[in-house]
């Protein structure tokens, strides 16, 4: 995610974390924030819950120090692997992937979903789910995420989102 801070300094930003019911617990999680020189900005990353939604789990992610007014952009990436995730685009050979900004003032500038599917899928695409928008990521934009071993990247880019709005993609391993 990239955006920049309005008019007062931003403390944190929270996080609901992908899960599903078949996964066993076995998840791997990256967060980074770059600033407009691709360098690190310092953060710490607490659990919380969310009353609203007890069963969610929450992370904060705070700014040490907090990040000044009218900076940025700033690109947020967060990479998280959860098995079994996507159960069941392997048993139907469809699913979808959507997240959702929360609780943001102004547009998020700009919105990246990666997934790697084995190669053996090589028909495997992303598609507009209807009414979100975005368009598939280019071969040059997809160069960054380098995909694991026996793998291939899909990528769907959104521009401009709206926050609190759900952005996303049906993703289809056969035509």
């Amino acid at each position: 995610m990239r955006y920049r801070v309005s008019d007062k300094p931003f403390y944190c930003q929270g996080f609901a974390l992908s899960q599903t019911t078949d996964s066993n617990g076995t998840e791997a999680m990256r967060v980074s924030v770059l600033d407009e020189q691709d360098r690190p900005v310092k953060t710490a990353l607490t659990p919380y819950l969310n009353r609203d939604r007890p069963k969610e789990r929450n992370l904060l992610l705070s700014f040490l120090p907090p990040l000044a007014p009218h900076s940025g952009p700033y690109d947020l990436r967060f990479v998280q692997s959860v098995d079994k995730f996507m159960g069941p685009l392997k048993d139907r050979k469809t699913d979808d992937l959507v997240v959702t900004p929360g609780r943001g003032e102004g547009a998020v500038g700009r919105i990246e979903l990666i997934l790697f599917v084995p190669k053996r899928f090589q028909d495997a695409k992303m598609v507009e789910k209807p009414g979100m928008g975005g368009q598939r990521m280019t071969e040059e934009e997809m160069e960054k995420y380098p995909p694991p071993n026996g793998y291939q990247g899909l990528g769907w880019i959104g521009l401009d989102r709206k926050p609190n709005l759900p952005f996303g993609v049906d993703i289809y391993l056969e035509p």
